[in-house]
């Protein structure tokens, strides 16, 4: 760990009680360093143990859903991680087709374990046409959430500055991008069982990601909007999944309910909303 580290930096934070702070460690000499305790006098814990622990580690806390290590990730890490701030907008699109592509592909064998699978999910030509749907369905579903929860946040927040806002957004991208990874893991979990059970306790792990990493944020900069912001990109969610589902044969991935009525007159058919 480098002298630079310990530099002053008020947008650190106490992962146990997200209080700001200026530095995660003092350096005493060339070989130690102390580190920094909260000032919070109802919290005065160390502000990152984190910074000690293997990434590893960090990675089974952010499993477990411990706001600590995604405070850590999202507001701390900066060295390992700078794009959290000062992101590649040409990075953060490839990251984003990369992830949108894995979440469509598993759509899709979800759609080929329907029993009642759209006629347009076919080999050869129908399968390109289907996949290139199902990939601009999933863009689609991120940016809103993204855009619309970046919006609400600003309107809750007090700060009006452009870089302030600017890394706010940021983070909240990465609070979306970041937990998508998993669907790595659910593709090699196809092999051994390709079930509704297993995609959806999948979708399901990554929508808790999602919201825990936006709640946090949102905290940050709206004290109390948290859980609101968090459920506000839940519902955007919802709402853009049934208004597409209308539109094109997009499968749910994740949890399903049907509803209690029917769309319009014609349409006798109950719809049904995908939760996660």
């Amino acid at each position: 760990m480098s002298a630079k580290d310990g530099e002053k930096d008020p947008s650190f934070v106490c992962v146990h009680c997200g209080a700001p702070c200026t530095a995660l460690f003092r350096k005493l000499s060339a070989s130690s360093i102390k580190a920094t305790t909260c000032v919070n006098e109802r919290c005065q814990q160390v502000v990152d143990p984190y910074i000690e622990r293997e990434w590893l580690l960090v990675a089974i806390d952010w499993i477990l859903l411990r706001p600590e290590a995604y405070r850590h990730v999202l507001f701390n890490a900066k060295k390992e991680f700078p794009m959290l701030e000062s992101v590649s907008w040409g990075r953060a699109l490839q990251l984003t087709i990369a992830s949108c592509f894995l979440h469509a592909y598993l759509q899709y064998e979800a759609a080929k374990r329907n029993s009642e699978t759209d006629a347009t999910i076919q080999e050869g030509g129908g399968r390109k046409t289907s996949m290139i749907l199902l990939i601009v369905a999933s863009i689609l579903d991120l940016m809103i959430r993204w855009w619309g929860v970046s919006l609400f946040v600003a309107a809750s927040s007090k700060s009006r500055q452009a870089q302030k806002v600017k890394i706010i957004t940021t983070r909240l991208f990465w609070s979306f991008l970041l937990p998508t990874a998993f669907h790595v893991t659910s593709i090699f979990v196809l092999i051994w069982e390709n079930s509704k059970t297993t995609g959806a306790l999948g979708s399901l792990l990554v929508t808790g990601w999602q919201c825990l990493a936006v709640s946090l944020v949102a905290d940050d900069v709206a004290p109390g909007y948290g859980k609101v912001t968090a459920a506000v990109g839940l519902a955007l969610g919802i709402l853009w999944r049934l208004v597409f589902s209308q539109i094109a044969a997009v499968p749910c991935l994740g949890f399903e309910v049907d509803l209690f009525f029917p769309l319009s007159e014609q349409n006798k058919s109950w719809p049904s909303i995908c939760l996660t």
